[in-house]
């Protein structure tokens, strides 16, 4: 549970703090159809090891409720 909390606050710090380089997309590829959830996205994608990343992983759409206000979730999400 600490780790999940822990990616969260990682996720919407990482949104904060790069304005423009990173928002939010509603997830197409959830296979958990019992919560909304949200992909986090790099607008540049970055080189991770051997492969590359263009995302941050996902964000339950109730935990980013909890942690943004409404105002920075619209400005966050797009499409």
């Amino acid at each position: 549970m600490m780790l999940q909390q822990r990616k969260s606050s990682l996720q919407v710090d990482l949104l904060r703090r790069f304005k423009g380089d990173v928002y939010l997309k509603y997830a197409t590829d959830n296979t958990d159809e019992s919560e909304v959830l949200y992909s986090v996205r790099l607008s540049v994608p970055i080189p991770l090891g051997a492969s590359i990343r263009d995302d941050a992983e996902h964000l339950p759409a109730r935990i980013a409720e909890e942690l943004l206000t409404t105002d920075e979730l619209l400005s966050f999400l797009k499409g």
